[in-house]
C-alpha cells in the first residue's frame, strides 16, 4: 500500500480505530476558522474571495480523490479559512 501524500489544503489524519461495532478516525488541529463562521460575520462573500477559496479547496479535493478517497460531507462547516494579507486567504 503506497503512503498517503500530504496536500498543504487538506488536513491530515493522525489515526484510525474501532471501537465495539464503532470506527474513528483522529485528524490534525486546525487553528482556523470555518467558511460557515465568516459567512455568518460577514454576510455574502467578495466574488474574489470566494473564488480564491475555490481555488485552493478543489486541489485538497483533487488529491484526496488521486488516493481513491471521498469527503462525504463537504460543506462550510468543514472548510477551515484563515484571511492573510498577502493573500486573500488560505482554505
Amino acid at each position: 500500500m503506497k503512503p498517503a501524500q500530504r496536500h498543504s489544503n487538506v488536513a491530515s489524519v493522525l489515526h484510525l480505530g474501532k471501537t465495539g461495532n464503532s470506527y474513528f478516525y483522529a485528524m490534525e488541529f486546525v487553528e482556523d476558522d470555518t467558511l460557515e463562521s465568516l459567512i455568518k460575520r460577514s454576510g455574502r462573500l467578495e466574488v474574489k474571495l470566494a473564488l480564491e477559496i475555490v481555488s485552493q479547496v478543489a486541489p485538497g479535493l483533487e488529491a484526496v480523490h488521486e488516493q481513491k478517497l471521498v469527503h462525504w460531507d463537504i460543506k462550510p462547516t468543514n472548510i477551515m479559512v484563515r484571511l492573510k494579507r498577502q493573500r486573500p486567504c488560505n482554505a
